[in-house]
């Protein structure tokens, strides 16, 4: 229709449909941009979606020399300036989720083994810092999470109908490599559809409602945490 037709137009003069991108430093760099433009056009916040991996709400806010960056990376440090554009990629899509909510499906199953890749206590900061981002959301805020156990091909995410990355390549240490962006609006929406569809059904399957859902993967990321070891570096 009209509508369909005009965001399509004005989404793909925003942001150039199918952008590629490899390092996941270039990919923190985009997502935050995109992010923020997404926010500023719109006048408001928009939904984040992800499916796949701990998320970008497993990355910490705080300062890049507080002592919760290496617990999370562990024997395999970055750059403090890697840190920092991960950090800011985090912010702006929580400015996004604090305000409209996010729906997840976060793997929490034994691959990737980060504590294999990054040392002891790698993994159970992950899924500390995850928790705490789910706990310090309003309660009225619409976030639906579903906890798998296995790996997906992809990493895909989205806000709202206004961006979408797909990577193909998610390793330990390396990161994530090979994203492509698009803004074609009628595809997010397709894809976005296609995510809800995923979460209901794995929440139905499960017997948790969706409006219960988060704090269901609240406790799910609590029993796994309590079975994992820690970082001395950051309790």
């Amino acid at each position: 229709d009209d509508l369909d037709h005009l965001l399509d137009e004005t989404t793909e003069k925003w942001l150039p449909s199918g952008k590629a991108v490899v390092s996941p430093e270039a990919r923190a760099e985009l997502l935050e941009r995109y992010a923020k433009e997404a926010q500023g056009s719109l006048r408001r916040p928009s939904c984040v979606r992800v499916w796949g991996s701990l998320s970008s709400f497993s990355l910490p806010d705080e300062p890049v020399t507080n002592p919760v960056w290496q617990a999370r990376y562990g024997t395999k440090t970055r750059p403090a300036h890697s840190l920092e554009l991960f950090r800011r990629e985090q912010m702006a899509l929580t400015a996004h989720a604090r305000a409209a909510g996010c729906r997840l499906i976060v793997n929490c199953g034994p691959k990737p083994n980060y504590d294999k890749s990054y040392g002891p206590g790698a993994f159970r900061t992950r899924l500390q810092i995850l928790a705490r981002f789910l706990r310090s959301l309003a309660r009225d805020n619409p976030t639906q999470v579903a906890v798998i156990r296995s790996e997906t091909p992809s990493l895909w995410m989205s806000v709202g109908d206004w961006f979408a990355a797909t990577s193909y390549a998610a390793r330990p240490v390396e990161g994530v490599l090979h994203t492509v962006f698009t803004s074609h609006a009628t595809t997010i929406r397709n894809q976005n559809a296609e995510f809800d569809g995923e979460l209901n059904r794995l929440l139905t399957s499960a017997g948790i409602p969706p409006e219960q859902s988060r704090d269901a993967a609240i406790a799910e990321l609590d029993a796994i945490i309590d079975t994992k070891p820690k970082h001395p570096a950051w309790p």
